[in-house]
């Protein structure tokens, strides 16, 4: 008589210590931690120039732009989008008022972020070691720890990452541009006579923002493919190819749909500031915009007509 063969069913919830489960709270503790790091980049870059601006404004006192205490004419300079640059007293001082704001309220976002952060980690610390004390933890409480994860795991997209990109891109464009806070830093640094200078003082906002949104993209890559593998989860049969790839194009639908408000302030304010060449990057956003406003379009309409739709049917 044959011996019948039992499959291993491959989808089924662990017993015991997962190595698995240590492989993605490494990938969470790497990305997570890359994505607080670049936030507090962006705050500490845009607090040292808000301490510049200030040192700068001290030492000058304003009568128009071209008077010798309002900054030098910068239209007789090679400055690329800063040649065409005048300032005013009031305006500067309502450019940088506005830009401490902006800075004030990405750092309570930031703070809220790390919060976020040390309860998701230490989620993931007590998951592990119960896993390990306790044989059939994981199997008891896995439909909780599923839920708590994608909890954590909205609550950083709309908490950190989609506040926190927005405004790290109002920190740059009050900075970029021809009546930016870095032309009236060049119009009062004598040391500010060249395209190189300039791009100096453009380069550490730049390389800071550039970080953050490429940080944001993975983490929100990663923690929605993560999330949805271990949510699609059947015990019934092995669907594993089919599970991994629906998991990676409901990643990237995700990831198109929190950086759309970015992309939004990309698309309409950043390449349209002087100075600024669309490219590749531009066409790659226009096209996930496109993407990414559709389902927002989508989840909007749906909240608002559901409930309407729902007391018609109740009324009836």
């Amino acid at each position: 008589m044959a011996r019948k063969t039992v499959q291993k069913n491959q989808n089924a919830v662990p017993g015991g210590f997962n190595a698995g489960i240590l492989v993605e709270f490494i990938i969470f503790l790497v990305l997570q931690g890359f994505d607080i790091y670049c936030n507090y980049g962006v705050y500490f870059e845009s607090s040292n120039s808000m301490t510049v601006y200030e040192e700068f404004i001290s030492n000058v006192q304003y009568g128009n732009g071209t008077s010798k205490f309002g900054g030098r004419n910068l239209t007789v300079l090679p400055l690329e989008f800063c040649s065409s640059s005048k300032f005013k007293a009031k305006k500067v001082t309502e450019l940088l008022e506005q830009y401490a704001m902006t800075v004030d309220i990405y750092l309570t976002f930031t703070v809220i972020a790390t919060i976020i952060f040390s309860l998701h980690f230490l989620l993931w610390v007590a998951t592990i070691a119960f896993s390990l004390m306790e044989a059939d933890f994981l199997q008891d409480n896995w439909e909780h720890l599923v839920k708590g994860k994608i909890g954590f795991t909205i609550a950083a997209n709309f908490v950190q990452d989609i506040p926190c990109s927005t405004i790290a891109i109002e920190l740059y464009l009050l900075r970029r541009g021809t009546n930016g806070l870095v032309c009236w830093q060049c119009s009062v640094d004598p040391k500010c006579d060249s395209e190189e200078y300039l791009e100096t003082l453009l380069a550490p906002s730049t390389q800071a923002l550039t970080l953050l949104i490429l940080a944001i993209c993975l983490t929100t890559l990663w923690k929605a493919i993560s999330s949805f593998f271990r949510w699609s989860r059947s015990d019934e049969c092995d669907v594993f190819i089919i599970r991994a790839t629906t998991s990676l194009f409901a990643g990237f639908l995700y990831a198109c749909i929190i950086m759309t408000p970015a992309m939004t302030i990309l698309k309409y304010r950043f390449f349209t500031l002087p100075g600024v060449t669309p490219g590749f990057l531009a066409d790659l956003i226009d096209k996930l915009f496109i993407i990414g406003a559709l389902f927002w379009s989508v989840g909007i309409l749906t909240v608002c007509c559901c409930p309407l739709l729902r007391l018609i049917r109740l009324a009836q």
